[in-house]
């Protein structure tokens, strides 16, 4: 039973080469100008404006306004020397919801105010779409990772590390938006705790030679 099998087998798998190469030549001579283009290639130097939130804190939430200088060695490695952000921060109901009903205060690491952290962006993804008809827009995944220190609203330093995805469109020359996501692992003194701050923001970045 074993030899018609394997003789029907090879019957059925025979055509596959040729109509492979029938393939292959159609995408060599019709389709590979459009199959491959240059990946976008962002300029050495990128200066960043960015607004976002600190929403995961249950007594309190905050209105990041940021700023940022980043270099860029080549089309997979950026180096974002500095990334500053300040939090305006406002107490949920939370906390006069305590007071009024049970009146108590509840015991909570202080506000972060202060964010500052220098971190490795690792590209990981690239690619182009077409914005309506006619235009084409690039676009970059990146990983993000380095140190980070905070100041907290008692004037205390927190150190630590952050971690988090990049999302880029370029929209010229010059100009790309930025939707970023990071996670913040802060670590408090007296008593050790370790403070955990989401942190989600949307920019506009200037890019230069």
């Amino acid at each position: 039973m074993r030899a018609p099998v394997v003789l029907l087998c090879l019957v059925l798998l025979a055509p596959w080469p040729g109509r492979a190469d029938e393939l292959a030549e159609e995408v060599d001579t019709d389709e590979a100008v459009y199959a491959v283009q240059r990946r976008p290639l962002m300029k050495g130097h990128e200066f960043n404006v960015s607004l976002g939130v600190l929403p995961l804190d249950a007594l309190y939430k905050g209105i990041t306004l940021g700023f940022g200088y980043a270099y860029h060695f080549n089309s997979v490695f950026g180096w974002q020397i500095a990334h500053f952000r300040y939090s305006f921060n406002v107490d949920t109901a939370t906390i006069s919801e305590l007071d009024r009903r049970f009146g108590v205060v509840p015991s909570r690491i202080p506000p972060v105010e202060f964010l500052l952290d220098s971190s490795l962006l690792l590209k990981i993804l690239a690619g182009k779409a077409v914005l309506g008809q006619r235009r084409m827009i690039g676009g970059e995944v990146d990983l993000i990772v380095g140190p980070a220190v905070a100041v907290l609203s008692t004037q205390q330093l927190s150190f630590g590390v952050n971690v988090g995805i990049g999302l880029r469109a370029y929209l010229n020359r010059y100009f790309s938006a930025r939707l970023e996501l990071r996670q913040y692992e802060l670590f408090v003194a007296n008593p050790l705790k370790v403070n955990h701050v989401f942190d989600l923001s949307i920019g506009a970045s200037l890019n230069l030679r």
